[in-house]
C-alpha cells in the first residue's frame, strides 16, 4: 500500500464514550449509545453533511483499501442506510463536504495519497458525478476548506510534510494551483483551541500514550506544556464542550489501544478524570455532528483495522438551563400569554418566581411555566385542576384560555424565576415585563375643494411640539391617504397631541409653501387631541386650503 498512516486533527464540540461513566470534577454522566457498522477495507476519514437535503446528517467516509469513499444516508431516526460507494483512484485519505459550486447542495472534495485532489458534484439528489484532478505534494495527508481570498466560495488548503498548498476557488467548482509554499507541517497530532475561556488559542499536542496542553500566555508565548496519560498513539484529538459547562475538554482517539479517552475541563484549562471507552480496533479518525438532532453533538469513528465506522449517539443529560431572555411587552386590558422555557435536566420542570413580583393579574402557572393574565382564584384552580388530573391518572384536557385582561399600572416590573427540574437541579433568569397602555386611535374626515393632486400626509404632534407642527416635520405618529375623504390613525400612544395634515404635491415628503394644509382647530389657534387609554375618537375633521 503506498499511502501513510498519519496523524490526523479534528477540532469542534463533541460528547463520548460508548458506554455511562461519571467523570470526577463534574455532574454531567456521559451517556453514550455506540452503533457499528461494517464497511469493510480501511476506513480513514468521515464527513459529516446532509447530502440528500432531508434536513439530517449523513456520513461520507474514505475507504483507501477499497479505492472509494463511501455514502451513509440518515433514515432520519439517527440509524444509517449504506447508499452509494463511489471509486477513486488511487488511495482516499482525507475527505471535506461543502458547496463548492455555488448551487446550494453539498459536494465532495477528496485527497489521495498520490497527491491528488479530486472534486464530486451533487445532481442535488444527493447522487455525484466526478469533477477535476488536481496535482498537488505527494503524501499530502489532510485537506481543509478556507475562504482565503474572501470572494465568498470555499478554498482549499492541502497540507504535507513538505509543502502547504492552496487551490482558489473559480466561482463554479474548479480549482487553481497557485499557492505553494515549502513549508511543510509535522502530521502529529495537534490542534489549537480556547481551553480556559480567554479567547486565545491554547495548544494540544500528541505524544506517545498521551497528550500535552499548553495554555497561551497571551504575549506570544505557552505555559510549560502539563501531559496527560490517554493511550498507545493517540492519532486524533478534537476539543468540545462535552458536558455542556461551556468550556472545551477533550476527546482523544488512541490507534493501538483501541479506545477513546475523554478528558473533562475543569473551567480552567486543566482536566480531571481521564476516562477510556473501548472502541473497534484502530481508531483513526474523530468527527462530529448532530446525528439525532436533539441539539447536542454525536461522535463518528472510523476505525481502520477492524473496517467499521462507530457512531455515539449522545444521551448525555444537559445541565438544565433556562432558555428564555426576554419577554414581549404588555398591554393594558390585553390578553397576556407567554411560555417560559427551558432545556437540559430532567423535565418536567416547577417554575416559581424566586424574587421580585409580576405585574398585577400577572400569573405564572408552576406546572407549565406560562404567565397569562388571570384571576387570582383562576390561577389558583389551573393548579388544582393539573393537580387533581394528575393524581388520578387521567389526560388534562386543553381549553382555550378565559381572556381576563391585564389589568397593572403601567411601567416595568422585574424579577426572578426558578426552574426546578425532577431531579432538584435548579437554574434562575432575571427578567423583566413591561405594560404599555392599551394604544387609541383618530379618525375624521379631511376635505379639499381645490384641484391639486397629490398624497395627503398626516401628522400628530406633542403638544410641546408646535413649532414642529407648524413646520409638518418629525411627526410622531403619521398616516398617508391618497385622496380626501375618511382617515384612520391606528396604535396611538395616550399623550395629548396637534394634529394637522398637508396635499404633498411634490412627494418629497416636505410641505411646501404651495402645498395646501389644514390643522385640527384653526391655524391661528390649534386644537389639542387627547388620546386616553384605548380610546377611539371620532369626527376629528380637518379642511385642507392654501396660504
Amino acid at each position: 500500500m503506498r499511502f501513510k498512516i498519519v496523524l490526523l486533527i479534528l477540532i469542534t464540540l463533541c460528547w463520548y464514550g460508548p458506554a455511562t461513566a461519571f467523570v470526577k470534577g463534574s455532574s454531567a454522566v456521559i451517556d453514550l449509545v455506540p452503533r457499528t457498522y461494517s464497511l469493510g477495507g480501511f476506513p480513514r476519514a468521515a464527513s459529516l453533511s446532509d447530502i440528500d437535503s432531508d434536513g439530517d446528517l449523513d456520513i461520507i467516509v474514505t475507504n483507501p483499501d477499497k479505492h472509494g469513499i463511501v455514502i451513509l444516508l440518515n433514515k432520519g431516526d439517527s440509524t444509517f442506510e449504506i447508499s452509494n460507494h463511489y471509486p477513486i483512484d488511487g488511495y482516499p485519505i482525507s475527505i471535506i463536504s461543502t458547496d463548492i459550486d455555488g448551487d446550494s447542495d453539498i459536494d465532495l472534495v477528496v485527497l489521495d495519497s498520490d497527491g491528488k485532489v479530486r472534486t464530486l458534484f451533487n445532481d442535488r439528489s444527493g447522487l455525484f458525478s466526478a469533477g477535476g484532478v488536481y496535482p498537488v505534494e505527494p503524501y499530502s495527508f489532510s485537506i481543509s476548506p478556507s475562504d482565503m481570498d474572501l470572494d465568498g466560495d470555499p478554498d482549499i488548503i492541502v497540507l504535507s510534510e513538505e509543502k502547504t498548498t492552496s487551490l482558489l476557488n473559480d466561482g463554479k467548482g474548479g480549482f487553481d494551483v497557485t499557492l505553494s509554499y515549502p513549508a511543510g507541517v509535522n502530521p502529529a497530532p495537534k490542534i489549537t483551541a480556547d481551553l480556559n475561556s480567554d479567547k486565545r488559542g491554547d495548544i494540544v499536542i500528541g505524544g506517545k500514550d498521551g497528550i500535552s496542553v499548553l495554555l497561551n500566555n497571551g504575549d506570544n508565548t505557552f505555559a510549560q506544556g502539563v501531559y496527560y496519560t490517554t493511550g498507545k498513539m493517540p492519532v486524533s484529538v478534537i476539543a468540545g464542550d462535552l458536558d455542556s459547562d461551556l468550556d472545551n475538554d477533550l476527546v482523544v482517539a488512541n490507534y493501538k489501544s483501541h479506545t477513546i479517552s475523554i478528558l473533562k475541563n475543569t473551567g480552567d484549562g486543566t482536566f480531571q478524570g481521564v476516562v477510556d471507552f473501548p472502541s473497534p480496533k484502530g481508531p483513526n479518525s474523530i468527527t462530529l455532528g448532530d446525528i439525532d438532532m436533539d441539539e447536542d453533538l454525536d461522535i463518528v469513528v472510523t476505525n481502520g483495522l477492524s473496517g467499521e465506522l462507530s457512531i455515539f449517539i449522545n444521551n448525555t443529560v444537559r445541565p438544565l438551563a433556562i432558555t428564555t431572555d426576554l419577554l414581549p411587552y404588555g398591554r393594558r386590558s390585553l390578553y397576556y400569554s407567554e411560555k417560559l422555557k427551558a432545556k437540559g435536566g430532567v423535565p418536567p420542570y416547577n417554575w416559581v418566581v424566586l424574587s421580585g413580583s409580576l405585574p398585577p393579574s400577572l400569573h405564572l402557572d408552576p406546572l407549565t411555566g406560562e404567565i397569562a393574565s388571570r384571576s387570582e382564584d383562576e390561577a389558583e384552580g389551573a393548579e388544582a385542576h393539573h393537580k387533581l388530573h394528575e393524581d388520578i391518572g387521567e389526560p388534562l384536557i386543553s381549553h382555550d384560555p378565559l381572556c381576563l385582561c391585564l389589568k397593572a399600572p403601567t411601567g416595568l416590573y422585574r424579577f426572578t424565576v426558578q426552574a426546578t427540574d425532577s431531579s432538584s437541579s435548579t437554574a434562575t433568569a432575571d427578567l423583566y415585563i413591561e405594560v404599555l397602555p392599551l394604544p387609541g386611535t383618530i379618525s375624521g374626515t379631511i376635505n379639499y375643494s381645490g384641484n391639486k393632486k397629490g398624497t395627503i400626509r398626516i401628522g400628530l404632534w406633542a403638544s410641546s411640539q408646535s413649532p414642529f407642527m407648524r413646520l409638518f416635520i418629525r411627526p410622531i405618529f403619521s398616516a398617508t391617504v391618497t385622496t380626501h375623504g375618511e382617515y384612520k390613525v391606528d396604535n396611538i400612544y395616550p399623550e395629548s397631541y396637534l394634529l394637522g395634515a398637508y396635499l404633498d404635491i411634490n412627494s418629497d415628503g416636505m410641505r411646501q409653501l404651495d402645498e395646501p394644509y389644514g390643522i385640527f382647530g384653526s391655524r391661528e389657534k390649534p386644537e389639542a387631541v387627547v388620546v386616553e387609554h384605548g380610546a377611539a375618537l371620532s369626527d376629528i375633521d380637518m379642511e385642507l386650503s392654501e396660504d
